[in-house]
């Protein structure tokens, strides 16, 4: 089990330049910096031939872990999924809006699955 993943990214931007390279740190811990947990959200590609959002989930990353199988080492994820509401951002917001998803009818058991962490494009911020 690992508290955190550091994701290295293609940004061109300002800070990085046209070739930049860029991290950031995705966390999965019970605890931070003294206080409540921190459970970091993701996007994972999930359609490579779609087009912006609608190739990528978004899931909240519960927490990291690798495993060995004839000798190789796989990292992984455990995530919880969301679903985008709509096949395009609210009119009102100009943003996604997103749903927990559920594996019973009363809302209590996200649905949660193992993710190799190559899946994982970079870190999402839900408001």
């Amino acid at each position: 089990v690992h508290p955190s993943a550091l994701a290295f990214f293609h940004a061109p931007s300002d800070l990085c330049g046209t070739e930049g390279i860029s991290s950031e740190q995705i966390c999965a811990v019970p605890s931070w910096q003294g206080d409540a947990g921190r459970y970091d959200c993701v996007f994972i590609e999930t359609d490579a031939a779609a087009l912006g959002m609608l190739g990528l989930d978004i899931t909240q990353v519960n927490e990291f872990l690798s495993f060995t199988h004839n000798s190789i080492t796989y990292p992984c994820a455990l995530v919880s999924w969301f679903s985008r509401i709509g096949d395009k951002p609210d009119n009102n917001m100009h943003m996604w809006m997103l749903q927990a998803d559920f594996d019973d009818d009363e809302c209590t058991e996200r649905h949660c699955s193992v993710i190799l962490i190559d899946a994982i494009v970079r870190a999402a911020h839900l408001m």
